[in-house]
Order: C-alpha cells, then sequence, then structure tokens
C-alpha cells in the first residue's frame, strides 16, 4: 500500500510562507513589567499575549504594591488595564496608588489630595490613570466568573489583574474544588481575547524544611493549595519579604526577593533571584542588584 505522500509533504517555500504569516504576520503586544531585571528573563522583554501569570506571597509581604507599581508603570506606557481590586476597597486601593504617583507617604497624600485636587488630578491625568486604568472592586456587588469575563470582553483589555484569587465570588472557603473551573475560565478567557491575566493568591503556609520561611521565596509546590490554576499557570513568579523576620541579615531589609518560574522548567531550582528596593513610604519598588 502506498502512502499518499501528496497529502502529507508539504513545500519547504509554502510551509515557511504559512508559518511566516501566522508568527509574523500580526505584531503581539508584547507587556513589559515596571521591572527591567525582570524583563530581561522573558525571551521578548517582557509578557507575551495569551498567558496567565501568578503572583503568590505569604500575607503582608506586598504583592499587592508589587502590581500597583506594575499598574504606573503601563499607564505611562498607555497599556489598557483592566484592575479588579477584590481584596481593597477602592479608596485604600487609591490612596495606595496616589502614593506612588506623588511619591509621597499615606497622610501627606490624603492631605494634599484635600487640599489641592486639582494639582493632584493633573498628576493623575499625566500618569493616564483616566484613560488607560479600568478599577472594579467588591464594594457594591461581589464580582463573579461570568462578570469578569463580560467586562473584560467589553473593554478588551491588554492586560488584567485580579487582586485576588479567593476574592472572585464562586471560590467561596474551598478554593480546591473550584480551581479547575476558575483555571478554565482563565485558560479560555486569555485565548479568546488574545490579552494576559495576572492573578494574585496567597500562599499557603509551608517549607518546614527551609530554616529561614522569608529568606527564600516559595517554590512550585506552595501553589498546590490553589490547586489547577497555581499547577496550569504559565508562569508563577514566587515573591518574599525577609525583614518579616526580625533575625533578617542587615542587607536584606528593605528588600522584596523574587523567583521566577515558568511551567515548562517544572520543578528546577531557581538560584538566581531578583530583588528590589522598597519603600515603606511610597511602597515605589525599584530594581536593585544584591551583592
Amino acid at each position: 500500500m502506498s502512502l499518499p505522500t501528496q497529502d502529507i509533504l508539504i513545500n519547504p517555500y509554502e510551509q515557511y510562507g504559512e508559518n511566516e504569516k501566522r508568527v509574523f504576520g500580526s505584531q503581539q503586544l508584547i507587556v513589559p513589567t515596571f521591572s527591567p531585571a525582570l524583563n530581561a528573563r522573558f525571551d521578548y522583554g517582557g509578557i507575551e499575549p495569551a498567558q496567565v501569570m501568578m503572583v503568590g506571597a505569604k500575607f503582608g509581604v506586598g504583592k499587592t504594591y508589587f502590581i500597583l507599581n506594575w499598574i504606573r508603570f503601563l499607564m505611562a506606557q498607555k497599556f489598557r488595564i483592566t484592575f479588579f481590586s477584590l481584596d481593597m476597597d477602592f479608596r485604600r486601593m487609591f490612596i495606595a496608588l496616589l502614593r506612588q504617583i506623588l511619591e509621597k507617604g499615606r497622610v501627606e497624600s490624603t492631605l494634599q489630595w484635600k487640599a489641592d485636587k486639582e494639582t493632584v488630578k493633573q498628576k493623575l491625568i499625566d500618569s493616564g490613570y483616566f484613560d488607560y486604568l479600568r478599577i472594579y472592586t467588591n464594594e457594591r456587588k461581589v464580582l463573579s466568573f461570568d462578570e469578569i469575563s463580560y467586562i473584560c470582553e467589553k473593554e478588551k483589555p491588554d492586560i488584567v489583574f485580579v487582586d485576588h484569587f479567593s476574592k472572585v465570588w464562586g471560590t467561596g472557603d474551598n478554593i480546591f474544588k473550584e480551581s479547575k473551573r476558575t483555571a478554565e475560565f482563565f485558560w479560555k478567557a486569555k485565548q479568546n481575547l488574545n490579552t494576559i491575566f495576572v492573578i494574585l493568591i496567597q500562599m499557603k503556609k509551608g517549607g518546614h524544611q527551609q530554616k529561614d520561611q522569608n529568606m527564600i521565596p516559595p517554590g512550585r509546590d506552595e501553589y498546590k493549595g490553589a490547586g489547577d490554576i497555581g499547577e496550569n499557570a504559565d508562569i508563577l513568579l514566587s515573591l518574599a519579604r525577609p525583614d518579616i523576620d526580625q533575625t533578617c541579615p542587615e542587607e536584606y531589609k528593605k528588600k522584596i526577593v523574587g523567583a521566577l518560574r515558568k511551567n515548562r522548567l517544572k520543578d528546577e531550582s531557581i538560584t538566581d533571584h531578583l530583588f528590589w528596593d522598597y519603600s515603606n513610604v511610597t511602597t515605589i519598588m525599584k530594581d536593585t542588584r544584591y551583592q
């Protein structure tokens, strides 16, 4: 029996032409982060569309402030952002972002907002706050998966932030049982919208084998508490703040440490960590090279 080779073999020039159209025909929008050091870890200097990124940390490390730094950078670069701030009400979130834009503390930012709204409003305009950022909270109505999907399809943002996973209506207290449905939801949404979803999650306590719980960011196994959504994310970024621990060495003070994992790396150990300086006043984070 002869093989129908005419249906199997493809002319290399035709194959290349088809691939060129698929890969290079439409310009993909690469979304960078506020951190050049983090951007350098990605092939194209940022995150490609249709990706789900998990940002995980234990309580109090600063994962919300991490993404607010990112959002402030993206507004200035004119990326369209949809932010589901489900863990903070609008007022707290607004003040947190205002602290970064004004580069002042909470009290000073609030006083300036009350005393000179026109100046503050102009700085918000210059930052892109009104043009490129859309914010939704759980204050009036707890948001569901379907509502988040509807909003994203309507606005078609370049990047979506969800802060945080367990606050989406439908997850309830048993996150693990709901995680399969959640994973399927974000997987379909990222493909249909060709956008990036950044999902925040509070990591479980663990790592008893570690001498210092806060010194090194948790590993991939820490995401198991999120079930399928943690296991199937395209990108995993773990954050830690060593100075939560009173025994932290002085050189680690006021730094947030990050460990980046891509799922294709599986469980390979990460020895090269990222370090960011962290301001308790403005919550601004900047790259730093730890020596």
